[in-house]
Formats: structure tokens, C-alpha cells, sequence
């Protein structure tokens, strides 16, 4: 459970307002409740989320009062459902509540249904506020209800830190959001703030800022609840989920833990792309694990107590040594090389019998002399082809030509496979 002090919380926001200070030290049995100090992980994200929206814990209510490049910048076409023109925009600098009612009020019908402002004066009313910036009057009257409080009767409460702050608690509870920071989904809790669906496909506004706080407030708490004795892998990750699509220096600890242990990577640069998902599944699979690319809580335990890689021994992995191990790939592999070798042996059978056809042995010089000597040489040549001879000749040509690639590509494979295993990307059969 993380514990909140006053010096922790200056050392992330140190311009924050002191009523939010307060408000978050006094308000930590409600934070509790509803699971946001449950974990380093739970509890960073929330200040991702508190930390853009407010600058740092600095703006109690939205301002508005923007110019025109900002205008468009969050409002504009293809940034917002208001779609502000640049014309608009010009109008509208400078102007808080003309502003806030074009895109939040009546001037915006699907946002205004959206957030439940019904009337004029609505949208900068209930502009947003509090730490988590919530907006609407739907959503304000609804939290204000839940925490026995009449924000349509006493809007002045909208600017109060404590309230402000259990109002976004409650709206992080009812959009589920626990459950997007546990896996470490930073984006998605973005989105659940900003764009009011943790699953939607378009990019919420400050999302570089987001990631910014949150590494801010993870250097800060990041062993806040990882107990006594924390081991290098622990204390740069703390057990956070990983997986395939993140990019974070989490997934640079990761990166470099698998290197030390002699799973090649290549560039170790916190992206967790295809290479890194093959080298997890490749140490999952050496340790007994289920091999799904994922990175858990049972992955990080394996990762802590494992033993690095013998490279000297590695190094010396032969086919042989993959085939006697049960690696399918091999043994696919082997399989290829021998139908190939099959189909060529059959081809230069074949060819062999060919011109043993009585029917064509006698033809054969002939034509050879007529090709020399005949202008139309190519004519010559496409007639025999349909010989018996020429025929029975192009089909077992064709079958060696087949069988000595179906061999080549049976060796190639085999040879990667033992590439792999030596050079660590799979160290698995």
C-alpha cells in the first residue's frame, strides 16, 4: 500500500497548489478504498493522469481562455467533435465562455447529449475541474450525488481540492481503470481519462505529456510496495506486465536482464517488438513456463533466480545436438532434405531412361545436326520437346530442378534453427 507524504508529493509536483497537497494527504483512506495506493502501478498512473490535466497540480478549473493556435490545436478538425475552423478559432480567442459553450455547451449538440449539458451557460459552467479536470454537468451532478454534495446548488464546491479529487476517484472507478494500470496499459488509461473510453482508437491530447508524469512519479514510487530486499530486476520494473506494443524503460530492464543472460536481442532500446517477444518466449520455454511472449509476475520470478547462459556451450550446438533434443524444426527440416534428394535421384533416373526410348535414339543425332545447320534451330527444338523423348526429358528436368531447391531449403532451415539456438534467439528444442 503506497503512503503518501507531503516531501514525496512536492518531489513530483513541486509547483502543486497546497489545497491539492492537502487534499491528497488527507483524502488517502478514501484513495484506498477505491484501490488507486493498492500498488506503485495503480497509483503512478493516476498521476500521469492528474499531473497533465492540472500542469503539475496547478489549475483548479479549466481556463479557456486560449488563442487560436491552442484553439485548433485541441478543438480543431480532426482533434475534437466541435471541429473548430481557423475562422472560428480567431473568434473565439480570448473568449473563455464563448469557447467553452461552442465545444462543450449547445454549440456542440452530440458533446453537450454526451455530457449531459442541457442548457445555456452549461458548457463553461461545468467546464473542467478538480485534479482529474472532470467535465460536464452530467458527470459533476452524478459524482456530486454519490459523495452527498449539490454541485448544481453550490457550484462554488467545483473549485474545493477535496471534492474535486474524490469526484475524478469516482470516475476512474466507474471507467474501470484499475484494471488498465495492473497491465501496465498506460495509453488506454489516457484514453479512458481524456477520450472517456479506455479503448478507443483515436489519440488522446497530451499523451507524450501523460507518459512524461507518469516516469516522473514511477522514479518516485516505483518501490513504494516492492517490501523489503528487492532485487535489480524488481526495483527496475516492479513486476509490471509486459508485453508485445510496449515501449517504456520498463521494457528496457527487461531488454537488458535477457541480454546478461545470453538471449540475444540485438538493440536494447525499450521497445518491446518482435525480437523481444521471440527471446521471451525463448527463456519461457527453457524454463518451464508457457511460452505466450507475455511478461508476468511468474516470468519475473523465473527471470530473478535464473542462471545466465553457458555461451561457451551454446556455441557449439550442431543439428545434431538440436535433432537428439526433439526439435521439430529440425526434424521438419530433414524431412524436406530428403524428399528433395528423393525427387533428384528420380529426375536423373528418369532423364537416363529417356534417351534409352528406341523410338528416339536413332533421332537424336539428326537432330542435333539439323539444330547446328538449321536457321530455325529453336522451331527444331520445341518440335522434339514434344517427342516421347523431349517430354519424358522436361518432366525429370523439371524434378531434379524441384528436388535440389526442396534440399537447398531444407538445409537453409536447419541451419537457421542452429543459428538461433548459438546465437541465444532460441535456446529452446
Amino acid at each position: 500500500m503506497i503512503k503518501l507524504t507531503e516531501g514525496d508529493l512536492r518531489r513530483v509536483f513541486p509547483d502543486a497548489r497546497e489545497t491539492y497537497i492537502k487534499a491528497l494527504i488527507n483524502e488517502q483512506p478514501f484513495l484506498a478504498k477505491h484501490g488507486i495506493l493498492e500498488s506503485s502501478l495503480r497509483w503512478c498512473h493516476f498521476c500521469a493522469q492528474i499531473g497533465h490535466e492540472t500542469n503539475g497540480l496547478t489549475i483548479v478549473r479549466e481556463n479557456m481562455n486560449y488563442r487560436a493556435n491552442r484553439i485548433m490545436q485541441i478543438f480543431g478538425i480532426g482533434r475534437h467533435s466541435a471541429r473548430v475552423t481557423w475562422g472560428e478559432a480567431a473568434r473565439l480567442a480570448g473568449q473563455p465562455y464563448e469557447l467553452a459553450e461552442r465545444v462543450y455547451g449547445i454549440g456542440n449538440k452530440s458533446m453537450a447529449r454526451r455530457l449531459g449539458n442541457t442548457k445555456a451557460g452549461d458548457g463553461y459552467n461545468f467546464r473542467g475541474w478538480g485534479p482529474g479536470q472532470v467535465t460536464g454537468k452530467g458527470q459533476s451532478l452524478r459524482y456530486g450525488t454519490e459523495l452527498g454534495v449539490d454541485l448544481e446548488a453550490t457550484p462554488e464546491l467545483l473549485e474545493d481540492a477535496a471534492i474535486g479529487l474524490k469526484a475524478f476517484v469516482l470516475e476512474w472507478e466507474h471507467r474501470k481503470l484499475n484494471q488498465y494500470a495492473d497491465n501496465n496499459q498506460g495509453d488506454a488509461v489516457s484514453k479512458g481519462v481524456n477520450l472517456g473510453n479506455p479503448r478507443s482508437t483515436a489519440s488522446p491530447n497530451g499523451l507524450e505529456d501523460r507518459r512524461r508524469w507518469y516516469r516522473k512519479a514511477l522514479a518516485q514510487w516505483r518501490d513504494a510496495d516492492a517490501g523489503d530486499a528487492v532485487s535489480e530486476i524488481e526495483r527496475a520494473t516492479n513486476f509490471m506486465v509486459l508485453r508485445f506494443g510496449d515501449d517504456s524503460i520498463e521494457v528496457k530492464a527487461l531488454q537488458e536482464r535477457l541480454a546478461a543472460m545470453g538471449y540475444h536481442l540485438g538493440k536494447v532500446d525499450g521497445i518491446f517488438g518482435k525480437e523481444t517477444r521471440r527471446q521471451v518466449r525463448a527463456f519461457q520455454g527453457d524454463n518451464g513456463l508457457t511460452a505466450d511472449g507475455i511478461v508476468g509476475p511468474l516470468t519475473w520470478t523465473a527471470l530473478r533466480t535464473a542462471e545466465d547462459v553457458d555461451r561457451g556451450a551454446r556455441e557449439q550446438i550442431t543439428g545434431d545436438d538440436l535433432a537428439a533434443r526433439g526439435s521439430r524444426t529440425v526434424g521438419v527440416a530433414r524431412q524436406v532434405q530428403r524428399e528433395g534428394l528423393l525427387a533428384m535421384f528420380g529426375g536423373v533416373g528418369g532423364l537416363g531412361a529417356a534417351f534409352t526410348i528406341p523410338q528416339t535414339i536413332s533421332e537424336i543425332p539428326a537432330w542435333i545436326g539439323t539444330v547446328r545447320e538449321n536457321s530455325e534451330a529453336w522451331s527444331v527444338a520445341l518440335a522434339w520437346l514434344f517427342t516421347p523423348a523431349g517430354l519424358v526429358g522436361m518432366g525429370c528436368t523439371i524434378a531434379v530442378i524441384y528436388g535440389a531447391r526442396l534440399m537447398f531449403k531444407g538445409q537453409a532451415i536447419e541451419q537457421i534453427r542452429v543459428e538461433d539456438a548459438q546465437t541465444g534467439a532460441n535456446l529452446g528444442r
